[in-house]
């Protein structure tokens, strides 16, 4: 996989253009590459908000199902989160997510396929979903509220740093 250089969405090394913005790529453009240590290729920061999301898979009589459910971690690459839902939604599925940071922000609202499914407990599910088709203003809120969390926990660190020495 590689990272398109004009709209940062992940492309697969055999594409000659990105399938978001259609810019053509460079062969020789980076890989994704991770640090030392670094699990993901992306970094996360944990959030406990709202989100409500939707599956056309499970509907009966093809309406959408509605469901809600509360997030704990994002990156610029997707969200996990938890719900009660009673629902049986299968790997690969895909499913719409909506959400906003802040009360006086607008709803994101989000195509994604569900990546990862996690029994919690009871009947409590995780659904770690990967984003689809990101454009460049909800791409662009994403990364500032991830990258202002990172540097909030740095801040964080280096006071308790001080407090230590």
């Amino acid at each position: 996989m590689r990272v398109c250089p004009y709209c940062y969405n992940l492309v697969a090394d055999e594409e000659e253009r990105c399938l978001f913005c259609h810019k053509r790529l460079d062969k020789n453009a980076p890989l994704i590459r991770r640090l030392p240590g670094q699990i993901r290729s992306f970094p996360r920061v944990d959030i406990d908000i709202p989100v409500r999301f939707q599956s056309l898979e499970r509907a009966p009589l093809g309406n959408s199902l509605d469901l809600v459910g509360v997030a704990k971690n994002i990156s610029a690459a997707g969200i996990y989160f938890e719900t009660d839902a009673n629902i049986n939604l299968a790997q690969g599925g895909i499913v719409w997510v909506s959400f906003r940071f802040e009360d006086n922000k607008p709803f994101l609202k989000i195509q994604g396929e569900i990546r990862r499914i996690v029994d919690v407990s009871g009947k409590r599910k995780g659904f770690g979903i990967m984003f689809l088709h990101l454009d460049a203003k909800v791409k662009h809120s994403i990364d500032s509220f991830v990258k202002a969390r990172l540097n909030s926990r740095k801040s964080v660190r280096r006071k308790l740093k001080k407090v230590k020495d």
